[in-house]
């Protein structure tokens, strides 16, 4: 319940009061609201009109749904950038507990939540339909260093705790 109400505070920050509105090449379809470490946190999920893309993506074609979120930040022109959380649940099984695979990308670089580092986050509240998507988040993500897309542990770092709360509508691949 407290993930919930922490996610209407901070998703009721409108982007307007932070200067920040989005390019028409994109249309907003989630929002990713929580906090790392204690600093507050609010990214969005976008479908790119141009390339037909959405960031925000359940695919259901093997019975066992793939979730898959990528919230960004705003740049001053519109355009999606840095920071931002991915978020990669599943396999989803009827009866077992979700876990997240999570990447933060933070102003002082990665950190991440996998079964190669100290284990994925469990999913709570966890809600999918073809058209809606909720979930939340709670748990501790690791600072790495990113060389050639693989991840080491930072030890010049301390680990964060990440909490928050996504809503939003998904694509769905059947």
């Amino acid at each position: 319940m407290r993930s919930y109400i922490l996610a209407a505070v901070l998703t009721a920050i409108p982007m307007i009061l932070l200067g920040q509105e989005l390019d028409s090449r994109y249309t907003e379809v989630g929002r990713f609201a929580g906090t790392l470490g204690e600093t507050p946190i609010s990214f969005i999920g976008t479908f790119d009109n141009e390339r037909g893309r959405s960031s925000v993506t359940i695919d259901d074609r093997s019975g066992f749904p793939m979730i898959l979120t990528q919230t960004r930040s705003i740049a001053s022109d519109g355009t999606l950038t840095r920071p931002g959380v991915g978020i990669l649940i599943g396999p989803v099984m009827a009866g077992a507990t979700p876990k997240a695979d999570v990447t933060v990308m933070s102003e002082e670089g990665f950190y991440v939540a996998s079964v190669d580092f100290d284990g994925s986050l469990p999913v709570q509240d966890l809600i999918h339909t073809e058209t809606s998507l909720s979930f939340s988040i709670n748990g501790q993500v690791v600072p790495v260093t990113r060389e050639k897309s693989i991840f080491q542990r930072d030890p010049s770092r301390e680990p964060l705790n990440i909490t928050g709360f996504f809503d939003g509508t998904p694509t769905y691949k059947k």
